[in-house]
């Protein structure tokens, strides 16, 4: 499996020093590429993350339910474009007058 990800170590782990920075960055990247995903893909991803390294599973795991619990109040991970385009169209969906 590959994957691109942007570098983006924007969520403190809180991991200890025994743990080396590549490692680190590569799981804040995931966890920050996972939080947006549905959670049936979420998951099922974390899933494939523990088969193949059970601390990796676990670290993912971890960060993205701190993610949660620090973004609990946000009602959506969208951009403003995307929220544009999703009222504009709400607009355009809504039912015809009948004649």
């Amino acid at each position: 499996m590959f994957l691109s990800l942007a570098f983006h170590n924007t969520i403190d782990l809180q991991q200890s020093d025994a743990i080396p920075i590549r490692r680190r960055v590569f799981i804040s990247n995931l966890v920050d590429a996972l939080k947006v995903c549905h959670p049936d893909i979420r998951n099922k991803m974390i899933e494939y993350f523990t088969k193949a390294d059970e601390d990796y599973g676990k670290r993912i795991k971890e960060g993205i339910a701190k993610v949660g619990e620090m973004e609990k109040d946000i009602k959506h991970t969208s951009s403003a474009a995307t929220d544009v385009a999703t009222d504009k169209e709400k607009r355009m969906g809504h039912e015809a007058d009948p004649y």
